[in-house]
């Protein structure tokens, strides 16, 4: 895949929050990474996950079938679930109908570690760890 971005993976999380990120390329070579760190965030039962797909150079039908797949995953689990995307992604998921079944928040979610809050005056306080998809 000559050109392609890896795919990186930050699993923040804080009181029952949790938000996954990826940065890089979100396709069929590195979705299924994304979904186990989506899957295992699950697991956990946080109270609120948030997807922040804005830093994804790349998002196609694997971006698709990821959010499909979080919808479904934390309705069984009772989590509530935000989606952050840029505007490609907007339009990508609004085209398929997914912003009819779940609202997307525009704009990358900053976490500000010295007051706690996020640039929309959320959660903080996160702590990171970073994964590629090669991991």
């Amino acid at each position: 895949m000559a050109g392609a971005k890896v795919l990186s993976i930050a699993i923040s999380t804080y009181d029952g929050y949790v938000k996954v990120a990826g940065s890089g390329d979100l396709d069929a070579f590195t979705g299924p990474r994304f979904r186990k760190a989506v899957d295992a965030c699950v697991y956990q039962r946080p109270s609120n996950l948030m997807i922040d797909l804005t830093a994804v150079t790349f998002a196609g039908s694997e971006a698709i079938d990821l959010v499909q797949h979080a919808i479904e995953a934390c309705r069984s689990a009772a989590i509530a679930l935000s989606v952050r995307v840029n505007d490609a992604e907007a339009k990508l998921f609004g085209a398929v109908g997914l912003n009819d079944v779940i609202p997307f928040e525009r704009g990358a979610a900053v976490f500000n570690v010295a007051d706690g809050r996020d640039g929309d005056g959320e959660i903080g306080r996160f702590r990171s760890r970073r994964r590629a998809a090669s991991d």
